[in-house]
């Protein structure tokens, strides 16, 4: 599937499949790590985020899109988070979770009443 990618997208880059809770990098490998809707479809995200820190080098950044907290729920939006706990996802405090491992987080609310979020987090270490 790698291959068919990095051929029909006419990709220079590396891609590689891992375990995001075992990335198979070296410490400190890139300037940017970014993940779409992954981290929800887990129970505990911590190993994966302590992963993604990892390989992510000092003042790099992380950025993350998928389901985030939110504290003032529309009748509506409180529908849309039960449907997709239905699905077996789990809405996430990146800020909390973040904040566990000494890092900083910053949200956007990018769509259907802010249920998904865009956490921007400048890597410290």
């Amino acid at each position: 599937m790698l291959k068919e990618a990095k051929i029909k997208l006419k990709l220079k880059a590396q891609l590689a499949a891992g375990d995001i809770e075992k990335l198979p990098f070296q410490n400190d490998s890139f300037d940017l790590v970014t993940s779409t809707g992954v981290l929800s479809s887990f129970t505990n995200p911590t190993p994966a985020l302590s992963e993604i820190i990892r390989v992510t080098r000092k003042n790099g950044q992380i950025k993350i899109l998928d389901l985030g907290m939110v504290k003032k729920k529309s009748f509506r939006l409180g529908l849309v988070q039960k449907l997709f706990l239905l699905a077996n996802d789990h809405i996430h405090d990146y800020q909390k979770l973040f904040a566990q491992q000494g890092q900083k987080c910053q949200s956007k609310k990018v769509g259907m009443d802010g249920i998904f979020q865009l956490f921007i987090i400048k890597v410290k270490k």
